[in-house]
């Protein structure tokens, strides 16, 4: 009898447009924002994209990616991109899909030459940045209405 698949497996992980990101930021990240209120700025800047991640069809994660500088890092030329609200399903976390998100962002990543991605981690956050193998870059500051986040960054390997 063959096994089932590991659930990675059946994570499909597509370029969304900015607008599919919305209501699922508001449900599962920022519930104190309204929908509209989770469209930023960026989302539609050049060379911004946004991944989602879907099991059998279902929308379980989303994650953003915008060309931004941060003053507080030093760059030397690394065409900084900035991770922005990558969320999973509460009912779906811890089963690869945040991970999956971010090694197919990466790839995108090194396409674009970018060598540095950064973000504001969360402080429930940190192990799996952690994991993925990001750096702090920052002591603990607060973001009003979400709690503790830290300035973390990774460096992008470039492709093979």
């Amino acid at each position: 009898m063959a096994s089932s698949p590991e659930p990675q497996e059946k994570i499909l992980i597509e370029t969304i447009p900015s607008q599919d990101t919305w209501a699922f930021r508001q449900k599962v990240l920022l519930p104190h924002l309204s929908v509209e209120e989770c469209r930023f700025s960026n989302d539609n800047m050049s060379g911004s994209f946004h991944l989602g991640a879907f099991v059998e069809g279902k929308l379980t994660g989303v994650a953003s990616f915008y060309p931004e500088i941060n003053e507080n890092i030093a760059y030397s030329g690394k065409n900084p991109y900035r991770l922005r609200q990558m969320g999973t399903l509460p009912e779906m976390q811890k089963q690869g899909i945040a991970r999956k998100l971010l090694d197919t962002a990466v790839s995108y990543l090194q396409m674009k030459n970018c060598e540095l991605l950064w973000c504001h981690a969360r402080e429930k956050a940190f192990p799996f940045y952690e994991k993925m193998g990001f750096t702090y870059q920052s002591d603990l500051f607060d973001v009003p209405n979400i709690g503790p986040h830290r300035l973390m960054t990774l460096d992008v390997p470039p492709m093979d």
